[in-house]
């Protein structure tokens, strides 16, 4: 897709700019707060599973199922994974 430079204004700046400090001192302390840290840890046998760590409600929290996520949802990408691909079809 070929998109006018004038379509994209609102997601490119018009000039080189660098980040402000305040823009990375918001970063570097509010960053913590709003994104999770991903570890991958060894299962048993050859099932490896990933480790959410991150702030929720104000608490630390570790979690081994995706943030902010209920079993029906789960439960529904968990079943389309087992569906075949639209190529495959």
């Amino acid at each position: 897709v070929c998109l006018p430079p004038s379509a994209i204004r609102g997601f490119l700046p018009d000039q080189q700019t660098v980040l402000t400090e305040p823009t990375t001192t918001f970063i570097d302390n509010e960053i913590d707060n709003l994104a999770f840290r991903l570890e991958l840890k060894s299962g048993y046998g050859y099932q490896d599973y990933i480790v959410w760590h991150g702030v929720i409600d104000g608490k630390q929290t570790s979690l081994i199922t995706e943030p902010y996520t209920g079993f029906w949802q789960r439960f529904m990408v968990g079943l389309m994974r087992l569906l075949p691909i639209e190529s495959q079809i």
